[in-house]
């Protein structure tokens, strides 16, 4: 019987349209930005996510964000853009903000900030933080937050050939 209640409550809480809140993900610790410096590429999940909203005319998912010490960066990845995904160049500079709401209503210990040269970018594009397993990801929301579909950065491991 409880069972059949919750099902109940769910399937009229959906119909209703009432957005549930989302589940706060953030990082709850603050990143340093020694942790940041390197090439950030797409996850194994982003890619299947956006290969599923591509045509086949479309060239498979790829994607870096390369953070240089010196603040600056290149970006060569997937954006969000009016709903719609989009591949998109530039260098700019980032920036590790602490204790801000980024590009959202709500406070959090991290965000990254990124001043794009290319006018395709909004003015301040922003990035989260969270946490998979132990390793430190990158994160923004493709589309609508309350589809909760996520365009996710792991970082690269660095080549010891170097």
């Amino acid at each position: 019987m409880k069972f059949s209640k919750t099902l109940l409550a769910a399937f009229v809480i959906s119909c209703c349209g009432c957005a549930l809140p989302l589940p706060d993900i953030n990082l709850t610790r603050k990143v340093s930005k020694a942790e940041l410096v390197g090439t950030w590429v797409l996850t194994a999940q982003a890619k299947k996510m956006i290969a599923a909203e591509q045509t086949a005319s479309k060239k498979p998912p790829t994607g870096y964000i390369k953070l240089l010490a010196d603040g600056s960066c290149e970006f060569s990845s997937i954006y969000s853009v009016n709903y719609s995904l989009v591949h998109l160049e530039s260098k700019g500079k980032w920036v590790l903000e602490h204790d801000t709401t980024g590009d959202s209503n709500y406070k959090k210990k991290n965000a990254l900030r990124l001043d794009m040269e290319s006018s395709q970018f909004a003015s301040n594009t922003y990035l989260n933080f969270t946490q998979d397993n132990g390793k430190l990801l990158l994160w923004s929301f493709y589309g609508d937050p309350d589809s909760f579909d996520l365009i996710e950065y792991h970082k690269q491991k660095e080549s010891k050939d170097k």
